[in-house]
């Protein structure tokens, strides 16, 4: 009988050496799988909803930066779309104004990004009280807007976020 506890308890003991490395060895597999799956992941959602919110954060912040321009030193300035990739902002006598999020006069969109705006508008100017207008050409000191603008930006995956302009206060909203 005794030869029998011993012959059971050397089986247990040679068992639960077995089951530790059996764990461990899955447990090091495991976590190396959800490390790959964690990079891939992370790569795909994060190069675009990050980047697209990002990309919509700053160009909301450059057009207010503009408006608080106008309303600091009394003058217009504008916001010019100049292609569906790049905008920059002007002063009253059209001259580049270094721009706050890039510290350049001209700010570029990700690669794979683009905007647009609705309804279509050249420039977006601001006057001294800080209300919206839509102008032609630089020179123009432009119209009021009667009718709130979208500027959606899209990224190269179809996905978008919008920034409105309302009329009159021009206040921004990012939707």
């Amino acid at each position: 009988m005794s030869n029998q506890l011993n012959h059971s308890a050397f089986l247990k003991k040679n068992m639960l050496k077995q089951l530790v490395g059996m764990t461990l060895i899955e447990l090091t597999i495991v976590i190396i799988l959800v490390a790959i799956l964690s990079i891939g992941v992370y790569t795909m959602w994060g190069s675009t909803s990050f980047t697209l919110s990002g990309t919509v954060n700053v160009l909301a912040t450059d057009i207010r930066h503009a408006q608080s321009l106008s309303i600091s030193t009394n003058s217009r300035y504008r916001v010019n779309l100049t292609s569906t990739t790049q905008y920059q902002i002007l002063n009253a006598s059209g001259t580049a104004v270094t721009l706050p999020s890039n510290n350049a006069t001209i700010m570029s969109l990700p690669t794979g990004f683009s905007m647009t705006e609705s309804p279509n508008i050249n420039y977006l100017v601001f006057d001294a009280k800080g209300t919206p207008y839509n102008a032609v050409n630089p020179a123009d000191s432009g119209t009021a807007l009667t009718a709130e603008v979208t500027i959606t930006v899209t990224s190269d995956i179809g996905s978008t976020r919008q920034i409105t302009i309302t009329p009159e206060t021009g206040r921004l909203n990012i939707l």
